[in-house]
């Protein structure tokens, strides 16, 4: 097999080509262990540099801040992430004021954070009369998901579901930064 970038992952995982992607664009550096972690959830802090980074480039450093719009970031490690991407628009935090950074990120709130990410802070997807998938109707994101399937970025799963409220793993973040920013596929073979 191909030797990738990360120790565990191997030339095999249908995510490799994606992780070698945003890795070659600079969007991860994977842990300081080596490893990439395919099957990590993925956290909203977390997401939020994948998407200053694919937005700016991988050597991007958000701003210091001396003070934040959520009452729960003040001293994380991505409290000036979180905040800079709060600045332009492009992540809300709860109405009680907290951010909740080490929340999981659902595949539904996924693709708002992708859609809003290509397309600007005032982005709302059209209403669609029908879905492609047979689990979101009524579903708070279901424009959102399907704009974004619609666009070839997401996919759902071979039974025609989606699963919105699944937590999204790292191997699948890989996969959607790449489609969603255009990056260029490395050219290798396993």
């Amino acid at each position: 097999l191909h030797t990738t970038s990360f120790t565990d992952v191997t030339g095999d995982h249908w995510a490799w080509l994606y992780v070698e992607a945003i890795k070659a664009a600079g969007i991860t550096s994977g842990y300081a262990d080596g490893t990439y972690r395919l099957d990590n959830q993925v956290t909203r802090a977390e997401m939020v540099v994948f998407i200053l980074r694919a937005l700016e480039g991988g050597s991007y450093t958000p701003p210091s801040y001396t003070s934040y719009s959520f009452s729960d970031i003040s001293g994380h490690w991505a409290a000036d992430w979180i905040e800079e991407l709060y600045q332009r628009g492009l992540t809300t935090g709860y109405p009680d004021g907290t951010y909740r950074p080490d929340n999981t990120v659902t595949r539904a709130e996924t693709t708002v954070f992708l859609l809003r990410a290509m397309n600007g802070s005032g982005y709302t997807p059209p209403s669609h009369a029908s879905y492609s998938f047979s689990d979101i109707s009524g579903h708070w994101a279901a424009d959102w998901i399907e704009e974004l399937h619609q666009q070839g970025v997401i996919n759902g799963y071979p039974d025609n579901t989606f699963k919105p409220d699944n937590i999204v793993v790292r191997a699948e973040v890989a996969a959607l930064l790449t489609k969603a920013f255009n990056l260029t596929m490395p050219s290798l073979t396993p």
